[in-house]
């Protein structure tokens, strides 16, 4: 894959995880925020219990339905048959686009 190739990629991940990370804000319990209790080091989006929704919910099927129905337009799973890029690398990039946004919440959450 080429470096613009994987650089595009890169960004239609982050653009679906932002929209996720949008969803879970208006979804979140008042109690706490979701980006605080994932394990960002841990974080695989290729693992039914360290992705994003198995971190929230124990275990991706056990999240509510409307997540996963929407996975791919939401940045919890990769787009099935929209790129011809490994799976890997489509996971890859997912894993990257999920911390960054952690990232970028636990930093303005400091301030």
């Amino acid at each position: 894959m080429g470096l613009i190739t994987e650089n595009i990629a890169y960004k239609r991940a982050l653009n679906r995880a932002r929209v996720g990370a949008e969803v879970l804000d208006s979804n979140e319990p008042p109690d706490g925020h979701w980006y605080e209790t994932i394990n960002r080091d841990r974080l695989n989006l290729d693992n039914c219990t360290l992705c994003v929704l198995g971190q929230l919910y124990g275990n991706y099927f056990e999240a509510p339905d409307v997540y996963r129905l929407y996975a791919s337009d939401y940045g919890f799973d990769i787009e099935s048959g929209v790129s011809n890029s490994p799976t890997r690398i489509e996971y890859h990039h997912l894993d990257a686009a999920w911390r960054r946004i952690i990232d970028e919440r636990l930093a303005l959450a400091k301030q």
